[in-house]
């Protein structure tokens, strides 16, 4: 495909998302092919139009409901300036939208062990240029459990929860690893956004609390240790330093 430098794609050869006729997209953002999750990711891509390469991991609509894993590379070349040159490759089977994006409810946030099951997940079915574009956010949010009782407590975790799983990488990538820690399978860059939808959040609800989230790179290796109803995350470089962590 080419973009021009709004955005809008201008032509395009191959295979469209949904066996749809490339004619049809003339004219369309090429952010609007994707997920909700993954249009800031296109619009943040396109907006640095650096010379050379750039590949970003998104989900493309797929029908009703439904999303696919692809790779997004665009290509900036001076002679084409201002359109960019960009390229969608598949991966894996469509599969259902995230609940978030089809108006249900939100997935539950996973507990440790369960955001380590979604990382090895993710890890398995991705390619090292998509998994190159992920990382962890923690989110720690101090004193949260005094506000968290009660229908209003309710509401204010319900938001949280869907707060922090729009804020994911598919939607469904959020994790509560303590009564006041939480963290996210996510696509950088978003931490001054996040930050300020989770201050606004909490000043809706009555609560005082200063979100404190943390960007950390996808980790080789991950090992839980649950200590006290906290959890410490170590990031293994080697099999040798995991296997020497795991004795102790």
């Amino acid at each position: 495909m080419e973009v021009d430098g709004a955005g809008r794609i201008v032509l395009a050869l191959g295979a469209p998302p949904n066996g749809a006729d490339t004619e049809s997209l003339q004219g369309q953002l090429l952010a609007d092919l994707v997920a909700p999750g993954s249009r800031n990711t296109v619009s943040e891509a396109l907006g640095r139009r650096a010379a050379g390469r750039e590949t970003v991991a998104v989900q493309v609509h797929w029908g009703a409901a439904k999303v696919r894993e692809a790779e997004l590379k665009i290509f900036g070349l001076p002679e084409l300036a201002p359109r960019l040159s960009c390229a969608l490759t598949y991966r894996g089977k469509p599969a259902a939208m995230a609940a978030l994006e089809t108006g249900a409810p939100p997935p539950a946030l996973a507990d440790g062990e369960g955001l380590m099951r979604l990382v090895q997940s993710a890890m398995e079915g991705l390619t090292v240029q998509q998994r190159s574009v992920l990382s962890f956010t923690f989110v720690d949010l101090p004193g949260v459990e005094g506000y968290t009782t009660g229908p209003k407590g309710e509401a204010l975790m319900d938001a949280l929860s869907r707060l922090l799983q729009s804020a994911s990488w598919n939607g469904a990538s959020a994790a509560r690893l303590s009564d006041e820690r939480y963290a996210l399978l996510s696509q950088p860059p978003g931490i001054d956004q996040l930050n300020g939808d989770l201050e606004r959040l909490m000043e809706r609800h009555g609560a005082e609390v200063a979100p404190k989230p943390s960007p950390r790179p996808c980790p080789t290796r991950l090992i839980l240790f649950p200590r006290c109803g906290r959890c410490a995350w170590r990031w293994m470089a080697s099999s040798a330093r995991a296997s020497t962590a795991s004795r102790r």
